[in-house]
């Protein structure tokens, strides 16, 4: 197992970011080399789609909250074409796209996980702007 396969990267999905469905099964005694991918997934699409929503209870913020979601397991181009999960987020104002490297987490451990990552920078967006604390780089 490499150093890399021991990270879980949990991350908001960026606009321009290439998900694809996962490779089709190869055939027995099929020649060639396997394919990486599968075909390109429309985020609006999965998202606009009625069916699929679920709902979970979610440690949001110090407070419980129920969130509306749908996941799937994709491969990213991010990610060098590995299996990522996908968790999709219904908002009042839209939907917000999660990306996880380690697809055998829950929708809510991501998300709750999220909410963490969001907090802390939030915590760093306050230092910056109100106490105008500025990050220098080491050995400058």
């Amino acid at each position: 197992m490499s150093q890399e396969e021991n990270v879980c990267v949990i991350t908001r999905v960026r606009k321009d970011e290439k998900l694809f469905d996962l490779p089709p099964q190869r055939e027995k005694g099929q020649r060639g080399r396997p394919k990486l991918k599968g075909d390109k997934i429309c985020m609006n699409l999965r998202a606009s789609h009625k069916q699929g929503w679920q709902e979970t209870k979610c440690q949001l913020y110090g407070k419980r909250a129920m969130k509306t979601y749908k996941t799937f397991v994709a491969v990213s181009e991010m990610t060098v074409y590995k299996t990522v999960r996908v968790v999709i987020i219904k908002e009042a104002n839209g939907w917000i796209p999660l990306l996880s490297t380690n697809t055998s987490l829950s929708a809510q451990e991501i998300i709750e996980h999220y909410g963490v990552r969001f907090g802390i920078e939030e915590v760093f967006k306050d230092l910056k702007e109100v106490w105008c604390w500025v990050s220098r780089k080491f050995g400058s």
